[in-house]
């Protein structure tokens, strides 16, 4: 048993602690660290369990339907954290365009890949050419967007000499 008397420290305390359990006499230390290890070992096993058999961390991410498995830690898949879904890129009619933003921001049919017929793509419409992908002929020309395409012709400006693409001006105003 500690003698601790008044008159000393706290880091004489200290060392006479230490120094008891280290003669022989710290055997209810011991015991106490090896209990407590076992006691957190049993929890840990027991979260685990848990967690698997609520399928919070169980199996693997499903990639079903076009969608891109977001790389994913335990943390989040512990923490339940939403950035750890799938997102969804559905492009039912493979135009490169997803099914979300044809409905939400271009307006244009999902299952259709040239909403308008003009013979451009709706991705080609809004991503290269910026040309109306609901409108066969954009510039109301007469010519549809496709066509003038094909014809080297800018499909934005109504003017039938109109090149596309439109050569690039000089950098040199004298010439």
């Amino acid at each position: 048993m500690l003698d601790i008397k008044p008159e000393q420290n706290s880091r004489q305390r200290l060392n006479q602690m230490l120094a008891e359990a280290n003669n022989g006499n710290g055997e209810n230390f011991k015991l106490g660290i090896i209990l407590l290890s076992v006691f957190i070992a049993i929890l840990l096993l027991i979260f685990g369990i848990y967690l698997f058999r609520s399928k919070k961390i169980a199996g693997p991410i499903s990639n079903t339907n076009n969608q891109i498995p977001v790389k994913e830690t335990i943390v989040d898949r512990l923490l339940g954290n939403s950035g750890a879904t799938p997102v969804n890129i559905k492009d039912s009619d493979n135009d490169g365009l997803s099914d979300q933003d044809e409905i939400t921001i271009y307006k244009t049919d999902p299952n259709k890949t040239d909403t308008d017929n003009d013979g451009l793509n709706d991705r080609e419409e809004v991503m290269v050419y910026k040309t109306d992908p609901l409108k066969a002929d954009t510039d109301g020309d007469g010519m549809s967007d496709g066509q003038e395409i094909k014809l080297r012709r800018n499909p934005l400006d109504p003017n039938p000499a109109a090149e596309w693409p439109p050569r690039p001006t000089s950098l040199n105003p004298t010439k």
